[in-house]
């Protein structure tokens, strides 16, 4: 928002258009955060590792020791 602040001078944040235009860019730098779904994506795939692996790894040592 920097270079808003550039073209439209300070306090712009106050002016009505220039709240509505920082609200308008706070909602999409939101939208470009991707953590939470990158989070989402790795505690699914760990999950899901874990009960692939972690059961094929009991299995196998269930094997070796008869």
């Amino acid at each position: 928002m920097r270079r808003v602040e550039d073209v439209l001078g300070k306090g712009w944040e106050n002016h009505v258009e220039g709240q509505r235009l920082k609200a308008d860019g706070d909602s999409f730098r939101q939208k470009l955060n991707t953590q939470e779904l990158f989070d989402d994506w790795s505690r699914k795939v760990s999950t899901l590792n874990q009960v692939k692996y972690g059961t094929l790894g009991q299995n196998q040592r269930k094997e070796k020791s008869q």
